[in-house]
């Protein structure tokens, strides 16, 4: 998927617990198919995963999610629990980490039992996250590709995607809705901590509900309108409709929610169309869902 991804394998990371966790040496390793593009995984033995990024700037992600996981505050879905974080070696320039193994599978909409209890679940837990003290987390930037900054931000990169994707879309009718996005008021309210990557590949389910929220490597401080992205990435229109009652949502936070929707789904469309079916579906899905919503709501 990368140019630049670090090679990773079952003798690698195994020479990496060997070495720096010594005390689980013993147990059984193994890799995990994942949807994911930034980070492998390893399951150690029943209770254990280990998280090796793949690329440079998913190291650095990982970094700050080790700085800042601790501190968030008790939430009402499991996050990732550290339980150890590695060092780079010769083998492997990076840092990696040791998590509590969380069971579940990712979310599939066809899995839950009911779609408007999933919206209550998520937006309950953005509630929390986004009045969560914010001390520990940095300000939105390049560390979290803007993720919460103005989307004028995303303008250049939106832009592109755009173009990359004249072949599969109509280029005009996604140059409207972008530049549509780029006139809703900006954020001037105070800043609030954001997850900034909640879509369905960084959800787990069990028993049709949804159980846990991953990946917190674009978490920063920032617009709040970018964790609205999984509306449009998971959830039925009559569903959003309940995530929106909760967060008590005004249109221009909306409208830029599923404005970000938009852009993220074009970039990542445009990257992994060719070596990530599950990202180029889910994206395929979401600019589709997006465009029709634009349609009949303006």
């Amino acid at each position: 998927m990368h140019n630049d991804a670090y090679h990773i394998d079952e003798s690698i990371v195994r020479k990496l617990v060997n070495a720096q966790f010594g005390n689980w040496s013993h147990l059984t390793l193994r890799r995990i198919d994942s949807t994911g593009t930034d980070n492998a995984i390893f399951r150690l033995g029943d209770e254990l995963c280990i998280r090796l990024p793949l690329i440079p700037s998913a190291s650095e992600k990982l970094s700050k999610e080790l700085a800042c996981l601790p501190f968030l505050p008790a939430l009402p879905l499991e996050i990732p629990r550290l339980m150890g974080s590695g060092n780079a070696t010769e083998d492997y320039h990076s840092r990696w980490a040791v998590h509590q193994w969380i069971d579940g599978n990712n979310v599939q909409a066809e899995g839950l039992n009911d779609m408007h209890e999933a919206a209550e679940s998520l937006a309950n837990f953005i509630c929390i996250l986004h009045s969560s003290d914010a001390s520990m987390i940095p300000s939105c930037g390049q560390h979290n590709n803007f993720r919460g900054c103005p989307l004028a931000k995303r303008d250049k990169l939106t832009r592109q995607a755009i173009s990359n994707l004249s072949d599969i879309y109509d280029a005009a009718s996604l140059q409207a809705f972008w530049e549509n996005a780029l006139t809703i008021p900006t954020w001037t309210n105070d800043s609030v901590p954001i997850h900034g990557d909640i879509h369905a590949g960084n959800l787990l389910m069990k028993n049709g509900e949804i159980t846990a929220v991953l990946d917190f490597g674009l978490m920063g401080f920032g617009d709040p309108a970018v964790d609205l992205i999984v509306n449009w990435s998971l959830l039925p229109k009559g569903a959003r409709e309940r995530f929106r009652d909760i967060l008590k949502t005004d249109d221009d936070t909306w409208f830029r929610g599923r404005s970000w929707a938009f852009s993220t789904a074009l970039i990542a469309l445009s990257y992994y169309h060719l070596s990530n079916r599950f990202m180029t579906a889910m994206s395929k899905h979401v600019i589709s869902e997006v465009l029709e919503d634009f349609r009949s709501t303006g």
